[in-house]
C-alpha cells in the first residue's frame, strides 16, 4: 500500500508544523515497498549532525540573529542526491537567517531599464540573418554577444520584467518556437533548441528590460542536457522503466508532486539552488503558460521572488542519430535570492560539489498547489 488519497495532503498540511527532515523522512517510511524500491535506486537521503559550542557573550547575538542557541548548536542537515544524474543538494534552514550586507533599492524603485536598447528594438538592436519574429507582446533581436551560431533575444514588450500573465508567456513561448523552427529553416545542421529566462542581475541578465533567450545548437546537444539524456537512456535499460515517470511517481508520492492537466509539476528532491521547481510536459508551447505563470506567480507573490531562472529544453527541432522519445520537455525555475543582497547566492559548493539550500521545499508546493489548484 502506498500513501492513500488523503495522506499527501495530510503531510502537506502538517508541513508548518513538522520541519523538512520529520515530513520528508516520514514520507519515506510510509512508501509501498515498491515505491521504496524506486525511491532507493533514484536517492539517497541522508542526516548529518552539526554541532557547536556558543561562547555567552555571542549568545544574544545568536538569539536575535537565528531564534535560540540550541538551534546553532545542534543543527540538523538534510543530505540528499540523485544516484543516476549525481545532482545533489543539502538542505539546513539556518543558511537561509545568515547575516548579510544590504543595498537599498528605494522605496520607488520600478525596474527602469538603464539602456534605450530593449525600449526600441527595432531601431536599436540587430536583427538575425532570417529577419525578426514578431509576437502580440514580444519580439526577437539577434544577440549581439552570441553563445552560440543562433542565439537571440526575446525581448518583452513591456519595461518591468515581473509584469507578465499566462497570455504573454504563451507569447513568449510561441515567438521562441518560431524562432526554433526558422533557426533549423536557414541552417539543418542546428537542431537543439534551448530557452532561458533570466530575469533581472542576481539570474544573470545583463538589461533590466523584460527579455529571454533562445539558442539553437549545432550537431550535439549542450554538456549538461547530453548528460542528463545518457544518464536517463542508461537508467531505461537498466530497469526497464522510464527515469523521468519513476522520478514524478517518486515525489508524488513523498507530497513534493502533482499533476495540472497533462502537466507533472515538483518541488525537486535535488535543486540547484532555492525554491527549486522542475517540470515535465509533452510538448514546449503556449499550453505551458497557464501552469508556468501560476507558479511563478507564486514565487513572486508568496515568497517575493524577483529574481529568478527559467529554462526549457525541448526536443530537436528534426530527428537526431541520438534517442530522445522516452524523454518530457523539462522546465527547471529556481530563485536566484534577494535583490537586495550584496552576496552571490552561489559559491564554490554549487560550483563544484554541491548544492547548499536553506529553504523548505514541503511549504514550495503547499503554496504552489494552493495557487494553482484552487
Amino acid at each position: 500500500m502506498g500513501l492513500k488519497n488523503g495522506a499527501v495532503s495530510n503531510i502537506i498540511n502538517s508541513m508548518v508544523e513538522g520541519s523538512f527532515k520529520e515530513t520528508l523522512f516520514n514520507s519515506i517510511k510510509n512508501l509501498s515497498p515498491d515505491d521504496k524500491e524506486v525511491f532507493n535506486r533514484i536517492f539517497k537521503v541522508n542526516i548529518v549532525k552539526g554541532d557547536l559550542a556558543v561562547p555567552p557573550a555571542m549568545e544574544p547575538w545568536v538569539i536575535s540573529q537565528f531564534g535560540s542557541v540550541s538551534a546553532i548548536e545542534n543543527q540538523i542537515i538534510v543530505k540528499a542526491s540523485n544516484l543516476i544524474t549525481y545532482e545533489g543538494s543539502v538542505f539546513n534552514d539556518l543558511r537561509s537567517k545568515r547575516p548579510d550586507m544590504k543595498i537599498s533599492l528605494g522605496e520607488t524603485f520600478d525596474y527602469k531599464c538603464g539602456s534605450e536598447m530593449f525600449c526600441s528594438p527595432l531601431n536599436n538592436t540587430p536583427e538575425d540573418v532570417f529577419g525578426r519574429i514578431k509576437g502580440k507582446y514580444s519580439l526577437t533581436a539577434s544577440n549581439i554577444a552570441k553563445i552560440d551560431g543562433f542565439h537571440s533575444v526575446i525581448i518583452f514588450k513591456d519595461h518591468n520584467p515581473l509584469d507578465f500573465n499566462a497570455e504573454k508567456i504563451h507569447d513568449y513561448f510561441e515567438v521562441a518556437n518560431s524562432y526554433f523552427k526558422k533557426a533549423n529553416e536557414h541552417n539543418k545542421s542546428f537542431v537543439y533548441p534551448f530557452f532561458m529566462w533570466n530575469c533581472l542581475w542576481k539570474a544573470g541578465a545583463s538589461i533590466t528590460h523584460g527579455h529571454a533567450q533562445v539558442t539553437v545548437a549545432k550537431d550535439v546537444t549542450y554538456s549538461k542536457i547530453g548528460l542528463l539524456r545518457s544518464r536517463s537512456l542508461w537508467y531505461q535499460e537498466e530497469y526497464k522503466s522510464n527515469y523521468f515517470n519513476d522520478v514524478f511517481n517518486v515525489h508524488h508520492k513523498l507530497g513534493l508532486g502533482f499533476m495540472v492537466e497533462d502537466v507533472k509539476v515538483m518541488a525537486y528532491l535535488c535543486p540547484i539552488k532555492e525554491r527549486g521547481i522542475t517540470i515535465y510536459a509533452k510538448s514546449f508551447d503556449g499550453s505551458l503558460s497557464f501552469a508556468v505563470n501560476s507558479i511563478l506567480r507564486t514565487l513572486v507573490n508568496k515568497f517575493g521572488v524577483r529574481s529568478f531562472n527559467l529554462i526549457a529544453i525541448p526536443h530537436p527541432i528534426t530527428p537526431t542519430y541520438e534517442s530522445w522519445e522516452y524523454m518530457p520537455v523539462i522546465l527547471e525555475i529556481v530563485d536566484r535570492g534577494s535583490l537586495e543582497t550584496r552576496h552571490s547566492d552561489f559559491g564554490s559548493m554549487e560550483l563544484y560539489a554541491q548544492s547548499v539550500v536553506g529553504s523548505n521545499p514541503y511549504d514550495l508546493v503547499k503554496e504552489l498547489k494552493s495557487e494553482i489548484m484552487r
